[in-house]
């Protein structure tokens, strides 16, 4: 598929987040992290939750990845795969969730080639206006279910 010119490096601006448009309405979440820009669908496969401010973890094997904002969903940015702990606090995927698109820099513009495939639970969302998006939690973090099991 083609290759779809989204922003310019510029814009990423100081947080290195923005809101695109592409693939006929596609709305996508472009995520700088630790010299990588990442594109996924911006709103999560879950319920809807607003994911262009989300904060990001380390997911051991899958990289890093948004933490959803409304249910504290872990999703890769590399893969779109949802992630969970099991019991012994080792990192798994629940599979292919979120989808994420290839991204191209090329002349400070960014590209992103939009991910086609069988339908994925994120393409619910996908072109429906995200959610406000607030830059954090609104709350303070929560324990996941395992961590409560664990912590006793």
């Amino acid at each position: 598929s083609a290759l779809h010119e989204v922003a310019s490096e510029s814009q990423l601006g100081q947080n290195g987040r923005l809101l695109v448009q592409a693939g006929g309405g596609r709305y996508i979440a472009l995520i700088a992290h630790r010299g990588d820009v990442h594109a996924i669908d911006a709103t999560c496969y879950h319920m809807g939750g607003p994911l262009l401010n989300a904060e990001i973890e380390d997911c051991g094997p899958f990289g890093p990845c948004v933490v959803c904002p409304w249910h504290r969903y872990q999703i890769s940015l590399r893969s779109g795969d949802s992630l969970y702990q099991n019991m012994s606090g080792t990192v798994c995927s629940k599979g292919l969730k979120q989808r994420v698109h290839e991204v191209v820099r090329r002349d400070g513009k960014i590209l992103v080639r939009i991910a086609h495939s069988d339908k994925i639970e994120s393409d619910n969302y996908a072109f429906k206006t995200p959610p406000p998006s607030s830059g954090g939690l609104a709350a303070p973090p929560q324990r996941r279910s395992g961590e409560v099991l664990r912590a006793g």
